[in-house]
Formats: structure tokens, C-alpha cells, sequence
């Protein structure tokens, strides 16, 4: 791969944050629902990370290290996440080193000369560990990045292979769980199908023996195999980015790297091109030292295969030497050497090859790695912001009123607590959808985040009436049953009451007509009737009440001959031989006798029946209005009706205010009993 040609720019940078005591170990209730894993809790504490990009490159996926050192955090590290510049989260990896010290690494995005911010979280005792993947590895668009303390490097065959060989490397193995044991369990990432390349060993060996010179070295390759293959006791921490074919060492106490002899050409970023064979060094001649300094960085050093079109090289950070050398004899005649003279493990170191023959690739990515992101922890001054949404969206009844019971959410872009109030007085911690109560509301509110920055409270009006106006109706006079008679006045009174939006309208209607509350009206003519006043409120609900009542006459029967013992007006006893007279009377509310045309009277069984109406003339089986009292007489001829016979049983209705085919009202009912 020409890396180059994908303009991967990597620098990694350490910032630590040292947080103990004096911060408060209340879990805040998180805004930010994206955070994986938060069994519940939140996230109590929070950094702001900003990346500030020096060199005028753009950088994609550069790795960024945070140690965090607080007594805040799980044993684990399980409760530590990272969101990006746009708030969701981010996969980072996270290593214990020792108590209380937490190495997070994520990857950056940065513009050329630009900024960006991301956001540490932590201190959530009900947090999981997220499933970022094996060992917690970051995916990027290129391959997988990985970090570790403890690394087993296994090489196969003997010593002379070409850097392009497969078989150069046959296993890697990493200590996943840091505990110094390396096996093939999970912890293994890699085999040598996955390799095109290989580089050599950093820090000291398993021993803790300084390798020494080159001649020491190869020595021991061709009299004892691999030498320093075994790197898990050392100090060296390797970051293996397999796409971009460069691995970095941090902490070599040295680092050095040998490899074949057909690489003829070397060069360093400060000068040019040498070629090894054009100056004529024989075989058996000394060593060629293309770059021996201390004190001064070069960029990179590398070497090209003109044969297959390999460059390789080496970048390196904080070392007091740096050392390229060549021989042409043997299979290891080339080599990278670093020693940062302070016996410290502080070296930083990338290994580098691809196929561009050239060196652009190395001369690229050493203008990133020698000009990294420069990371500052910062002091959290920026208040959360709390998004705040209203169901239903908008008021849906009237003037600016909700008619349906609105339901609040709040949702602060950062970890930590979010307060409300309906009204003046002590805020509420919110923790739940609210449904706004009744009545026309202040609502106030505003988030603090773990960082101590409160919001400026913020707020929104809401008025909701979801009731209808209350109505009473009645009517005067008082009458059992609201009987009330013709010709006599009757008043009308209601009131609406609304506590909430107030009253907005109300009318009163009877039969059409619109009456006011006091109002009376007076009706000629028997019905049923109904009194209804409709009301709406401020906010646009709506009731109806209705106050039915009937308008007819005082009825009497005229009583006629009766047994002894019977209820007076309650039984015609007739005889069932002759024809059956029926006498009642009716008055109006000015107690005139009525002379209503629209009688009838009504003689059932059950199974057979009789209406008799009102006729002008006098005859039987018609009702007829006596003009000297104002009587109703009606005299049913039995012949007329089979089912009227001697020993039956009937019922007798009468109804004033009916019409074709509508009985009317009714006025008085009795039992008839034929003789």
C-alpha cells in the first residue's frame, strides 16, 4: 500500500488528568441516553478534550491517549466513555496501569490549523463495560489499532529473510488481560498470513539484557536463532496499524532493526539520497554509517529495495541518538538503531514501509508524527444546553390554550442534572416525562452539568384547561316531575362556571327560541319540551345541558260508579252490556277549563286496542266536549269492540297535544273493569 495515496496521518499524545478527592460522588442523571452500557445510572464527572492541529495537515483517525488518574472511576475502567465533536459516542480502548490510573486511547479528527473538542465521561457505578469488540479495538476505515503492555513477538526461520517475506514473523500474541501471562487464548490477533513485513526488537530482552551493537547481535542470530523474541517483561508498548504498515514503540529503553542487504539506497529528512553500493563498499569492507548523530532529529531514516520498490524506514520521537548503518556482507547488513541514553522508557518510535519507491510515505507521515495533535485538558466552562419538547407540539384548543394535558421532556446535550418548576419556589430534579397539571403556567428550567456549569434558566408559557365549563339549569316554579300547564309562565335560570380559562360563551334555547337565564316563556298548546344551554370555555371546550320538562293540563277524572273500597278516580266499573261512559275534565295554568281538540284517549289489553279523538258531533265511540261545563265525555258502545266484554280488564290512557299517529302527552290513566 502507498500510504501516501491514503494520507493517513497518526501521532499519538498523552494528557493526564489528575482528579482525586474534593468532587462529589453523586451520579448525575444523565441527558445523554446515547452512552452505551449505563445500567441506569449516569455519568457523574466529565473532561473536555481539545485537539488543536499545529502543521496546517489534515488528519484523519489520529490516535489520541488521555490518562486519567482518579478515584472516581470503576477498578476497571468500565464506566469511562468518549463522545465526539458532534456528541454520540466514540469507541475508545481503556488499560489499568495501576490503581486509580486509567489509559484512554480514541482516535481524532482534525482539520488543517483546526480544532476540535471531545468530551471524557466517567464515575458511573452502574455502568458495564461497552462491546467495542476484541480488545476494545478501534475499527477505523483502515484496519484495527490495538495497545498493550505485554507483546510476544515469534520469528521464524533464521536470520536473512527479505522485509516483503510472509514468513519473517509467525505469530503475535498480546497480554489482553495485562496480567503478564501470554497464551493462545483470545489474546491472540494476528498469524503470519496477515504480515508482509517485519521489524525488530524494542526495549530490552526478557532478561532485561541491553542487545548492544550490531555485531553482538547478529552473532547471536546466526549462533542461537531469534534473539530478543520476547518482549512481554519488557518496557516497550507496541501500536500495531496493520494497513498502514507502521508500527510505533513507546517506551524503548533502545530500539533497533535489522533487515536485508538489497536495500542499496538509504536516506534521512535532512538530506539526500545516498546510494551504499555506488561508494564502492566491498563485502568484506567496514561498516558504512549514512547518519551517527546525537542531539539532532533527522525526521526519518530509511532505506529503499530499488528491486521490488520497498521503503523503510523509521520515525522516532524523545531519543538522544539516532543511528543508520550499512555492510555488504551477510544477510543483516542494514540497520536502524535508537538509544535515548537516559535508561528510560520514553522512547517513541514508528516503524515504516511501503511499495511507492520512493520516500514520500515516510517523509508524509513524519511531517504528522513530529507535528502531532497537540491535546489540552480544559476547564469546563460551557453550560449544558437542555432541549425541551412540548406533546402535543403546539396548543390545540384556543387562545393559546392546551384543551389536550401537554407532556414535557427535558434532555440536557451533557451529563448531569436537569431542574424544573411549575411556579415560583424550589426547583425539581427531573427524571421523568411531565404531564403539566391545570391552569396557566410559568414553566422554568435549566441543567447543571458534572463540571459545576449551570445553564441560564430558561422557560416557556403553557396553559391547558382539559375540563368543561360547569352548567346548572333550573326552572321556576318548582313543579313535581317539571309538569308545568299551559298558559302558565315559566322562568328559565342557568349559570356557567369555568376556574381555569374562564368563561368564553353561553346561550339558552327552548323550541328554537333563545331565552335568557330569568328569561320566561309561556306555552299555549301541550309537549314535551327541553330547556338546553350550551357553554364554552376560554380554551374552546364545550358542554350541554338540558333540562327536559312537559307542558300540559291539571287532568281529573269525573268519577262514575265504582266499588266500595276502590281508589277514588283509580277504577270505572261499567257495565259490560251497555255503553261504557268515560268522564274527565282539564284546566290551564290560568284554571280556565281547556276545550283541547287534540284529546285522545287510549282503552288497551294487552293484545287488543281502541283510540278514541275528539269529533264535533254527538255520537258514540268519539270524544265530545260538554259546552255548558267544558266536560269530556266519550261513551264506547261495546258492540263496536269484541274484545270489551263483561268480566274484562282494561287499561285507560288519555293524552292531550297529539296529532296523526302521535298520541300527545299524557295526562291521567285509570283501570276499567266491565260488569
Amino acid at each position: 500500500m502507498n500510504i501516501h495515496k491514503r494520507a493517513i496521518n497518526i501521532a499519538i499524545l498523552v494528557l493526564t488528568i489528575v482528579l482525586f478527592g474534593g468532587m462529589s460522588n453523586t451520579a448525575y442523571s444523565s441527558g445523554l441516553s446515547g452512552l452505551s452500557e449505563a445500567g441506569g445510572g449516569g455519568w457523574a464527572h466529565s473532561a473536555v478534550v481539545r485537539v488543536t492541529e499545529p502543521a496546517g495537515i489534515k488528519r484523519t483517525n489520529e490516535p489520541v491517549e488521555v490518562v486519567l488518574v482518579s478515584d472516581k472511576v470503576k477498578p476497571r475502567g468500565e464506566d469511562i466513555r468518549i463522545t465526539g465533536t458532534g456528541g454520540a459516542e466514540i469507541p475508545c480502548q481503556v488499560s489499568v496501569s495501576d490503581a486509580h490510573i486509567y489509559k484512554i486511547s480514541f482516535f481524532a479528527q482534525a482539520d488543517a490549523g483546526g480544532t476540535g473538542e471531545y468530551r471524557l465521561y466517567y464515575g458511573n457505578p452502574s455502568a458495564g463495560k461497552p462491546n467495542y469488540g476484541v480488545l476494545n479495538s478501534v475499527v477505523n476505515d483502515y484496519g484495527k489499532f490495538w495497545q498493550t503492555d505485554g507483546v510476544y513477538i515469534g520469528w521464524g526461520g533464521r536470520a536473512g529473510f527479505d522485509i516483503s517475506g510472509k514468513n519473517a514473523i509467525t505469530d503475535l500474541r498480546f497480554d489482553g488481560n495485562n496480567d503478564k501471562n501470554l497464551t493462545n487464548d483470545p489474546d491472540c490477533l494476528t498469524d503470519e498470513s496477515t504480515w508482509s513485513w517485519f521489524y525488530g526488537f524494542l526495549g530490552s530482552d526478557s532478561n532485561g539484557v541491553n542487545p548492544g551493537d550490531f555485531g553482538a547481535a547478529q552473532a547471536r542470530l546466526v549462533e542461537s536463532g531469534p534473539v530478543f523474541s520476547e518482549i512481554a517483561l519488557g518496557a516497550a508498548r507496541l501500536r500495531y496499524y496493520k494497513d498502514q504498515k507502521w508500527i510505533m514503540a513507546n517506551g524503548a529503553v533502545d530500539g533497533m532493526l535489522c533487515f536485508n542487504r538489497n536495500y542499496q539506497f538509504m536516506k534521512n529528512g535532512l538530506g539526500d539520497e545516498v546510494s551504499i553500493t555506488n561508494l564502492g563498499v566491498s563485502d568484506i569492507g567496514p561498516w558504512f554509517t549514512g547518519y551517527d548523530s546525537a542531539g539532532v532529529n533527522p525526521k526519518y531514516l530509511a532505506f529503499r529495495n530499488p528491486n521490488n520498490g520497498v521503503v523503510f524506514g523509521a520515525i522516532a520521537k524523545d531519543v538522544a541518538r539516532w543511528y543508520a548503518a550499512a555492510k555488504c556482507s551477510g544477510a543483516w547488513d542494514r540497520i536502524i538503531s535508537f538509544d535515548d541514553s537516559s535508561g528510560r522508557a520514553n522512547a517513541k518510535i514508528y516503524w515504516y514501509s511501503d511499495t511507492s519507491n520512493s520516500y514520500a510515505g515516510i517523509e508524509n507521515l513524519s511531517k504528522s508524527l513530529l507535528s502531532p495533535l497537540q491535546v489540552e485538558l480544559i476547564a469546563d466552562t460551557e453550560p449544558p444546553v437542555t432541549r425541551v419538547s412540548v406533546t402535543p407540539p403546539a396548543p390545540d384548543g384556543q387562545n393559546g390554550w392546551y384543551v389536550t394535558r401537554p407532556k414535557i421532556a427535558l434532555e440536557s446535550n451533557e451529563a448531569g442534572k436537569t431542574h424544573y418548576r411549575f411556579a415560583v419556589g424550589p426547583y425539581n430534579l427531573y427524571d421523568a416525562i411531565l404531564a403539566v397539571p391545570a391552569g396557566a403556567h410559568e414553566f422554568s428550567y435549566y441543567s447543571e452539568d458534572a463540571a459545576g456549569n449551570r445553564e441560564q434558566v430558561r422557560g416557556l408559557s403553557l396553559k391547558v384547561d382539559c375540563a368543561k365549563p360547569e352548567v346548572t339549569a333550573s326552572l321556576r316554579p318548582l313543579r313535581a316531575n317539571n309538569h308545568y300547564l299551559v298558559n302558565e309562565p315559566i322562568t328559565f335560570t342557568f349559570d356557567v362556571t369555568d376556574t381555569v380559562s374562564g368563561v368564553g360563551s353561553f346561550a339558552g334555547g327552548v323550541a328554537g327560541k333563545t331565552v335568557l337565564s330569568g328569561g320566561s316563556l309561556v306555552f299555549s298548546t301541550p309537549g314535551e319540551q327541553t330547556l338546553d344551554v350550551r357553554a364554552t370555555d376560554t380554551a374552546g371546550n364545550s358542554a350541554l345541558k338540558s333540562v327536559p320538562f312537559t307542558v300540559g293540563y291539571d287532568f281529573g277524572w269525573l268519577r262514575p260508579v265504582r266499588r266500595p273500597g276502590d281508589p277514588a278516580d283509580k277504577t270505572y266499573v261499567a257495565d259490560g252490556s251497555s255503553r261504557i261512559p268515560l268522564r274527565f275534565a282539564a284546566r290551564d295554568g290560568m284554571r280556565n277549563f281547556a276545550t283541547d281538540k287534540s284529546v285522545r284517549v287510549l282503552v288497551s289489553t294487552g293484545e287488543s286496542s281502541a283510540v278514541f279523538v275528539y269529533s264535533g258531533k254527538s255520537a258514540d265511540n268519539v270524544v265530545r266536549i260538554n259546552s255548558c261545563d267544558k266536560k269530556y265525555l266519550l261513551d264506547i258502545d261495546p258492540k263496536s269492540y269484541p274484545w270489551l266484554a263483561p268480566g274484562g280488564r282494561y287499561e285507560v290512557r288519555v293524552y292531550f297535544g297529539g296529532a296523526y299517529q302521535r298520541l300527545g302527552v299524557l295526562h291521567g290513566q285509570t283501570r276499567l273493569e266491565l260488569q
